[in-house]
């Protein structure tokens, strides 16, 4: 059923000329915008994104609790709603890439993801390891996999597109690229190719929200709100390829409304700072709340919310205490860092 949505909804957006530019439009090849400094609404649409993807995770603790009687149309809404989340994340990657021109770039962007996404998500795993520990072999091909905790596939993905980027950087300008890069994600989506063969998390499904980041990077990075771009009951998954730039696009055409109120951008902001290690250890720590917080026996809607929000601030907190100390044990041992 999803493939068939997915379908109907491509030959939409390929037919309607206003959708079509949303998604597919041309873009003029232009100076290139460098990044080099954290840009506080990306930061604010990763703390949207983080609290989305929290609340995906309350809806497979309550779909994996037995015995609980689900509301199936509450738990399909929530869950589907919130599914922008990964495509948001894999968007902002692609806007937030520097251009590659030489070797020593090429040098310097791997040394950053190594210190900033890889070296994390290695030393969680070794944690959950020695949480719960498993023979050699496992652990490696957890590692490898993404299969120490349920969302670390998005990970190993990310990795994947990091080491393509210096790739299809190249063919950004081209006019075909957004459109083939859209086709080989849909193709795959569609086709009874596995998503994980052996286990391993492929990158197809999702080459195309990240290429969308890359070769949209310039318009985002210095955007012009254009008046004219605002325009079930199936459980889906992350490849939404509509619903996710869509949404992205709604967002920031709102941006000025959104950073004028200062409590809830700070609140976000706090968040998306800290995306990375909440990513990494928010779903282990909800697995080990759940089974407490179910013992206070509240009605299903309220420990819905409960768990929601407690999952939020523990994760936060503890977000907060491990980016602390892997900066300082970072600082110590002398890696450059990346302020983005």
């Amino acid at each position: 059923m999803d493939e068939w949505s997915l379908v109907i909804l491509t030959l939409l957006v390929l037919v309607l000329p206003s959708f079509r530019q949303v998604f597919f439009r041309k873009v003029e090849k232009k100076e290139e915008t460098k990044v080099s400094e954290r840009i506080i609404f990306f930061d604010i649409l990763k703390g949207i994104s983080m609290l989305a993807v929290i609340l995906i995770h309350v809806t497979f603790l309550y779909t994996h609790t037995k015995g609980l009687v689900n509301n199936d149309l509450f738990i399909n809404v929530v869950n589907n709603i919130s599914r922008f989340a990964i495509a948001f994340f894999f968007i902002c990657s692609g806007i937030l890439l520097n251009p590659i021109k030489n070797k020593q770039e090429l040098k310097n962007f791997y040394s950053r993801k190594l210190i900033r996404i890889i070296l994390p998500y290695f030393l969680v795993s070794m944690f959950l390891f020695f949480v719960h520990p498993v023979t050699v072999k496992t652990l490696l091909y957890q590692i490898v996999t993404g299969q120490a905790a349920l969302p670390f596939y998005f990970v190993i993905v990310l990795i994947q597109m990091y080491l393509l980027y210096p790739l299809i950087s190249r063919w950004r300008h081209k006019k075909w690229f957004l459109p083939v890069m859209f086709f080989i994600s849909l193709i795959y989506f569609v086709s009874p190719l596995a998503e994980q063969p052996f286990g391993f998390p492929i990158f197809f499904p999702f080459l195309f929200l990240f290429a969308y980041g890359v070769y949209f990077r310039d318009r985002f990075l210095n955007y012009q709100s254009d008046k004219q771009e605002l325009w079930g009951n199936e459980y889906y998954y992350n490849q939404r390829y509509f619903y996710g730039p869509a949404l992205f696009n709604v967002l920031f055409f709102f941006r000025a409304g959104i950073m004028r109120n200062k409590v809830v951008s700070r609140l976000l902001l706090a968040f998306g700072k800290n995306s990375l290690w909440i990513f990494l250890i928010h779903f282990p720590l909800m697995l080990a709340l759940y089974p407490y917080i179910l013992m206070f026996n509240f009605n299903y809607y309220l420990t819905f919310l409960i768990t929601f929000i407690i999952s939020i601030g523990t994760s936060y907190l503890l977000a907060l205490i491990c980016q602390m100390i892997y900066n300082y044990v970072i600082e110590k041992v002398d890696f450059k860092k990346s302020k983005v």
